[in-house]
């Protein structure tokens, strides 16, 4: 029986911060506009920000999980225990009910991966960012396993439409970054004219 222990965070807990950020981004941008002076919503735009990413970030620390994938001769053992509550619950998939799985890095390899199982049901998890010390080689390693067990047990690897998604998602801050790059030096163009 082989194991790989990763500490990941459901994906549905990341798609529910990803859905509040944008009222509460909106409800900060409007408050701003109430106040008058220019360095006054710079202050309040900043604290407010910050302050939100603080919290966001120790709450989404509360929800890291560890799972265990335990690669048995018939089936794969998943359990899911929560790090503060030490709540753990216990998934057994048999090979042949497993129809594919994949691994993918998030954004440049930076952002870190997601590893998704489908089964009966999709298992989603993300392993969060991956850091260049010595945490990125324990996470690369734990990749690595995760890939070579997955193919030791000649279990399909593909991509489904879940996966176009997932991608897409993470990627949205990167395009509205750009295209505002672009919209900004287009204005800067225009209004030199």
């Amino acid at each position: 029986m082989k194991k790989v222990i990763i500490k990941a965070v459901k994906l549905k807990v990341v798609f529910l911060w990803l859905i509040l950020i944008l009222p509460i981004t909106y409800g900060i941008y409007i408050i701003a506009g109430w106040l008058k002076q220019t360095v006054n919503q710079t202050y309040f735009i900043i604290f407010s920000l910050t302050t939100f990413l603080i919290l966001a970030y120790s709450l989404l620390r509360k929800q890291m999980i560890e799972v265990t994938f335990s690669f048995k001769d018939k089936e794969i053992e998943i359990i899911e225990e929560k790090m503060i509550s030490k709540i753990s619950k216990t998934h057994n998939i048999y090979y042949p009910t497993i129809k594919n799985y994949n691994l993918y890095h998030l954004i440049l390899k930076k952002m870190g991966y997601i590893v998704r199982i489908e089964a009966n049901k999709n298992y989603l998890y993300v392993v969060d960012w991956i850091s260049w010390n010595k945490d990125h080689i324990i996470k690369q390693d734990d990749y690595l396993k995760l890939t070579n067990n997955f193919n030791k047990k000649n279990i399909n690897r593909g991509k489904i439409l879940i996966d176009y998604f997932i991608l897409f998602l993470f990627y949205v801050p990167l395009i509205i970054i750009f295209l505002s790059v672009i919209v900004v030096v287009i204005s800067l163009y225009l209004y030199n004219k």
